[in-house]
């Protein structure tokens, strides 16, 4: 079974450790190594992480059957326009539909979220993922970078 809870700060090393496995899994063939360190002490240091979760960017963690399995990160940009800034499953989880669980569709309250503003170099992740929720692809703002 999938779950899905929001993270605190405690779970920081969780999150990298997560990142640990599932970034070099992604980009072992589109970066280098250097590269990859780089981006990881960038993104997923643990101050770097604390520092998102008290301005504002939401962590999420999903768990199947009580072991975590991948994770998204969000940030509101206005009333109804999210960031979505990233969503990762491990591999031996893909394929089971977590990515589809962790994409946040709904907003505080549970209010619909109205579009989202996702830079992703793989855009296809997103669309699916409405797509499998029967949302229209037309709810997603894509930005470069």
């Amino acid at each position: 079974m999938l779950t899905i809870r929001r993270a605190v700060e405690t779970d920081c090393g969780l999150i990298r450790s997560l990142a640990d496995e599932v970034f070099p899994a992604t980009y072992r063939e589109i970066i280098t190594s250097s590269q990859m360190d780089y981006m990881m002490k960038w993104m997923y240091a643990p101050e770097v992480l604390r520092r998102e979760m008290r301005t504002g960017v939401a962590w999420f963690i999903a768990s199947s059957d009580g072991e975590p399995c991948g994770y998204v990160s969000v940030e509101r940009q206005g009333e109804d326009l999210f960031h979505l800034q990233k969503i990762y499953v491990l591999p031996r989880f893909q394929g089971l539909g977590a990515g589809a669980f962790l994409f946040p569709l709904d907003g505080p309250a549970g209010k619909a979220v109205a579009r989202f503003r996702c830079s992703s170099a793989f855009p296809a992740l997103p669309v699916a993922c409405l797509r499998e929720r029967r949302l229209p692809a037309a709810e997603i703002c894509w930005t470069a970078g």
